[in-house]
């Protein structure tokens, strides 16, 4: 898949192995079942990969959408409210992260987004005035950490004016003759992943665990959207060289779908903290696990589904994490009406 995700995969066997996982275990033969299951449903009706064009939400221009995406990806985090009784960001009929996108689409509509937008956003919050963060994200409330959202989008902002010409095509192929999703040690070819992480440090560069395991849920979020837009622009977007290496998007909608499915299993004191709508610390032993058993049971999913499709039918089109997640982002929200999914203040997901 990805070194990111094969480091983390690693720390996952070796927890088991050791029985250090306390709080998340992996029900293999649940995890088997829902993978033949989903392959068998993907042969029956072998839909296209997602394309990313709700009206309303995102551009049919694509390069607007993808300017537009870039921010979004750099603040999509955070769609439940910490604050009882934990409602979702809502705008309009849409909530969550499609209720972000509706604010970009409702202010920007099919144009890409000018920096100086959200420079002046962020210098008018750092001198008290709240009203353009507050008018932009306004719906039928606010969304939680609207502050760090600000700095955040005024990173990206400052980089795109300050490299990139705010030009967001001089983004997508710098330093790239070759598009790709990961590094690789092979062709010596740099990732956007990778550029994500090393030049917005805020915005992007935070989602690890001491400089060792990198989940990248953003990043990859970034690279997972735009390939999928880009295999429907008709050759205006360049299509990514390595989409098979893009790894699980970690957030709390793909761990609630597995929990749903009993593939994850919480330990009884975990369970009923999430149950009770209670906050995990980020970092804690119990949020790490929830993510680094997610990523195992993501990554194990998307190779048992392949699996069975050559089995079934030779020369089948191989998922990729493009296809994986948005199923189990689809279903996740569908079980979060059911099942509380977990609470962590963070801007990593």
């Amino acid at each position: 898949m990805n070194y990111f995700t094969d480091r983390i995969l690693d720390r996952w066997r070796e927890m088991v192995q050791d029985n250090r996982n306390v709080h998340v275990f992996v029900d293999e033969q649940k995890l088997g079942t829902v993978a033949s299951d989903w392959a068998k449903l993907s042969l029956e009706k072998d839909a296209p990969p997602p394309n990313w064009r709700t009206k309303g939400v995102e551009p049919e221009n694509n390069i607007a959408f993808v300017s537009q995406l870039l921010y979004k990806s750099a603040i999509d985090f955070a769609f439940t409210l910490f604050d009882p009784p934990h409602d979702q960001y809502k705008v309009e009929e849409f909530s969550g992260s499609s209720a972000m996108g509706r604010c970009f689409y409702r202010y920007f509509g099919e144009n890409p987004v000018p920096a100086e937008t959200f420079l002046q956003m962020r210098n008018d919050w750092c001198e008290g005035d709240h009203r353009a963060a507050t008018e932009f994200f306004q719906g039928d409330n606010l969304p939680s950490l609207l502050g760090e959202r600000v700095l955040h989008l005024a990173e990206v902002a400052e980089v795109m004016e300050r490299d990139f010409r705010d030009d967001i095509m001089r983004f997508v192929r710098f330093p790239f003759s070759d598009l790709c999703a990961v590094s690789s040690y092979e062709t010596l070819q740099i990732g956007l992943v990778e550029v994500l992480l090393k030049i917005f440090p805020t915005a992007f560069g935070q989602d690890h665990h001491n400089h060792q395991l990198y989940f990248a849920k953003r990043p990859q979020l970034f690279v997972l959207m735009y390939h999928g837009r880009a295999l429907d622009s008709g050759g205006e977007l360049p299509l990514l060289r390595d989409p098979e290496h893009i790894g699980p998007v970690v957030d709390y909608q793909v761990p609630n779908c597995l929990r749903s499915l009993n593939v994850l299993c919480y330990s009884e004191t975990l369970g009923k903290t999430i149950n009770d709508c209670k906050m995990i610390a980020r970092q804690s032993p119990e949020e790490l696990e929830i993510r680094i058993a997610t990523t195992y049971a993501v990554a194990e999913l998307l190779e048992r589904i392949n699996k069975i499709r050559r089995a079934v039918v030779a020369d089948c089109r191989p998922w990729t994490m493009l296809e994986l997640d948005f199923k189990l982002w689809s279903e996740g929200r569908e079980a979060s009406k059911e099942i509380p999914h977990h609470l962590c203040i963070t801007t990593d997901y």
